[in-house]
């Protein structure tokens, strides 16, 4: 749900959660600058509510790679990035995201991301969500597909 603010259309309501407008959303990992930014055929949407409503401590987060395909046992690379403050223009500061631990599915792996926020990891047997978690820190949590 939606409504009028003095900044142009804000949500008010996403997936049933009312929590007072704190909610997110980046296009192919850049943040959006409202709700009247085009989407195009192949962009990437990410939408999000905030876990922190008041302090907006929770931290953005993505994979250098939204889908990868292949067979069990192939190995992958992904890098892990995180929105770690703002520069003096209001641009956001992306930061690799060291010692993450990688979900796969709704377990997580033995897999952590190295100091650069790279890691390689070997396929499932089946397609899965790739994720992250990461200690003392509130993480929006990256998606990446992976089908056969």
């Amino acid at each position: 749900m939606t409504t009028a603010s003095d900044y142009g259309p804000m949500i008010t309501k996403l997936w049933g959660v009312e929590n007072g407008g704190a909610y997110g959303y980046y296009k192919n990992n850049q943040m959006s600058m409202g709700l009247s930014d085009e989407l195009a055929e192949g962009d990437h949407l990410y939408a999000y509510v905030y876990s922190d409503a008041s302090g907006y401590s929770d931290a953005y987060s993505f994979f250098d790679k939204n889908a990868v395909s292949g067979n069990a046992g192939d190995k992958v690379t992904l890098t892990l990035k995180y929105i770690s403050g703002f520069d003096e223009n209001y641009a956001p500061i992306e930061t690799p995201l060291a010692d993450a631990v990688i979900v796969i599915g709704d377990a997580n792996t033995e897999y952590k991301t190295g100091e650069d926020g790279t890691v390689e990891i070997e396929l499932p047997a089946d397609g899965a969500i790739i994720s992250a978690v990461k200690d003392g820190l509130t993480l929006i949590p990256p998606v990446c597909v992976y089908s056969k």
